[in-house]
C-alpha cells in the first residue's frame, strides 16, 4: 500500500492518483469498487512506465549486450510505439 505523509498526517493515493502513476487517462477504472481499481493498478503496467525504467538500466548497466540499439528511445503516439537510435 502506497503512503503519502503531509504534514505529519498519512493517506493512500487515491485511485486516481494511482491512475496518473501509471500514465493511464482519469478514471480509467472507473466504474468498479476502489478496491478493484487498486488491485487493477497495482497489477497493470504501461508502455510510459516500463521504458523509462528501462531507459535507467540500460544507462547504468553499459555491460548489458544489446544487440538492437534501438530500444534506447521511443515514442507514444496515437497508440502507436515508435523505436528508433
Amino acid at each position: 500500500m502506497d503512503l503519502i505523509i503531509l504534514n505529519n498526517q498519512v493517506r493512500r493515493f487515491s485511485p486516481l492518483e494511482c491512475e496518473r502513476l501509471q500514465t493511464l487517462p482519469d478514471n480509467y477504472t472507473d466504474g468498479v469498487s476502489n478496491t478493484q481499481r487498486y488491485k487493477m493498478l497495482g497489477n497493470a503496467f504501461t508502455i510510459d512506465v516500463i521504458a523509462h525504467i528501462l531507459s535507467y538500466m540500460i544507462e547504468t548497466h553499459t555491460d548489458i549486450n544489446v544487440s538492437d540499439k534501438s530500444i534506447y528511445s521511443y515514442t507514444y503516439e496515437d497508440n502507436q510505439v515508435s523505436l528508433s537510435n
